[in-house]
């Protein structure tokens, strides 16, 4: 299955740019738009790298990430020496991206030059993404997505893998990504559909993900009602998640529909209580809503509990704003 397929790590942070102003017809209660950090979505980390340092302020994921790298099956369907010689190979190729992408990407396109590859083709775009070349590692992906139908470059029966269906959708997941990295929402939006449709269930943790790339990548194009359908069909999947949680507030507000995006930011709190991104979010709804007090103890709280995190940002110049207006606050202890 897709879990014994995928390497489970830890991804990457929100990146400082908007992805939804505040210029629905909610925020023009606000004399001043809000500073915020809206829900990126991009993933800003290489594929199935961790940090090389604690990041504040990681995406909240769920039990797997759809941009790790791919692991074609070890054994099973590998009949020859060869074969199996070829996924040892991949799998060499595979763990040098966390230390050394270039040199992943070196052997890789030395072992392409041997003769078409699916494996190597795999491990030479996950090192482009590795590398920041995401254009670049987008058609790798989808080079490699029309072999993996074709069968060209395998050295083996796909077959015979656990699941085909769900490592090409896999590929599609990833692709997806590398075109949000490239900033490119449309062609993005189209892999993750073409994901969506080679997944074999409804209900498998990779459908789950590739709803919410895809209402990621709805939310980069404005289309807010298209990515809130995609969010719910993800947590009518697997239930509540707190980058679910998030996504949703972040929609609901674009939307101007306060009372659900503020129930979803409480949730996203509640679930993530180390998420400064989430507490941001409920702030600025709270501010949105009229609650000035909740919103500023909120961003007091990011400021005092993650002072270089980006959210920390918006908040110092929410707070700033907010003096302006209200030159004598009261003044409000940060939240545990």
């Amino acid at each position: 299955m897709m879990k014994s397929i995928l390497f489970m790590a830890q991804m990457g942070a929100l990146c400082t740019l908007g992805l939804i102003g505040t210029t629905s017809g909610a925020s023009a209660q606000q004399n001043d738009p809000l500073s915020e950090l809206p829900i990126d979505q991009r993933r800003a980390n290489p594929a199935g790298l961790a940090d090389s340092q604690p990041n504040t302020e990681a995406a909240p994921t769920g039990d797997g990430d759809t941009l790790a790298p791919l692991m074609l099956p070890p054994t099973r369907g590998i009949s020859s020496a060869k074969a199996q010689e070829e996924a040892n190979r991949y799998r060499a190729c595979m763990q040098r991206l966390g230390t050394a992408p270039d040199r992943a990407l070196e052997n890789a396109l030395a072992w392409l030059a041997d003769g078409p590859s699916l494996p190597a083709e795999h491990c030479a775009a996950a090192a482009l993404v590795a590398l920041g070349r995401p254009d670049a590692a987008a058609q790798r992906y989808s080079r490699l997505a029309d072999d993996m139908r074709t069968g060209r470059g395998l050295t083996y029966d796909i077959v015979d893998a656990d699941d085909p269906y769900s490592l090409l959708a896999g590929i599609y997941a990833q692709m997806g990504n590398a075109l949000l990295l490239a900033d490119k929402p449309e062609q993005a939006y189209t892999a993750f559909s073409n994901g969506l449709a080679q997944a074999p269930l409804e209900n498998d943790p990779l459908t789950l993900d590739l709803h919410v790339d895809r209402a990621r990548t709805l939310g980069l194009m404005g289309e807010y009602e298209d990515a809130i359908k995609d969010l719910e069909k993800a947590r009518l999947i697997g239930g509540w998640r707190a980058d679910i949680a998030l996504y949703l507030a972040s929609a609901y507000r674009a939307l101007g529909d306060l009372e659900p995006a503020l129930d979803a930011a409480i949730r996203a709190v509640e679930l993530d209580q180390q998420s400064p991104a989430a507490r941001l979010e409920r702030a600025n709804i709270h501010m949105l809503t009229g609650d000035e007090k909740a919103a500023r103890t909120d961003w007091q709280t990011i400021v005092t509990r993650w002072p270089d995190a980006a959210a920390a940002l918006a908040a110092r110049a929410n707070l700033a704003a907010l003096d302006q207006m209200d030159p004598d606050p009261n003044n409000t202890a940060p939240t545990p």
